[in-house]
């Protein structure tokens, strides 16, 4: 079950963070990404989730399209990341999601992108510029919002106007990459 899957490698990953990497790392860093190795145990810190898991795929010479052996941490952060709709943190209740950020998102995708990129991009992520409704499409959600970024020249730190979908799928991901 992939559930139980995924409860499996969240434990194996809380174990790893908790035994060697936890104690060099809190709380000077708190509040700042982490990208674990799940096979190595080596990992990287940044403000920014995306540039971690970047920096972690050079490192590792892992090719787009290809799942890594990563788990993200929040540092000092009790959670990980579930891919429900949510802002900041809190579910969206259903009365709510036309007018959140990610119903209107999913409003412009679906009345506007995608039959363009259904079904031969499906899997893949899409990063849609929630103004200008142009979007970057990629293997890897970090590479796709990095993309974006370069394109409209938004500065590292200043919160972007993009929404991540895996195309093909219900989940959605806030776009800070």
């Amino acid at each position: 079950m992939a559930t139980d899957q995924g409860a499996s490698v969240r434990s194996r990953a809380h174990a790893i963070y908790d035994a060697d990497i936890k104690q060099l790392v809190e709380p000077e860093h708190n509040g700042k990404y982490l990208v674990l190795n799940m096979e190595t145990g080596d990992y990287d810190i940044d403000d920014n989730l995306a540039m971690a898991s970047v920096r972690m795929r050079e490192r590792f010479q892992i090719p787009r399209g290809e799942k890594p052996p990563f788990f993200a941490f929040r540092i000092g952060y009790p959670t990980t990341f579930d891919r429900r709709p949510r802002i900041v943190g809190t579910p969206i209740p259903p009365e709510e999601w036309p007018q959140s950020l990610p119903g209107r998102a999913h409003a412009i995708y679906d009345a506007k992108i995608k039959h363009l990129v259904e079904p031969e991009h499906n899997g893949k992520y899409l990063v849609l510029h929630m103004e200008t409704h142009d979007y970057e499409i990629d293997a890897n959600l970090a590479v796709a919002g990095l993309r974006m970024r370069e394109r409209f020249q938004i500065p590292k730190g200043e919160k972007p106007p993009f929404f991540g979908f895996r195309i093909g799928y219900q989940t959605t991901h806030d776009g800070r990459a």
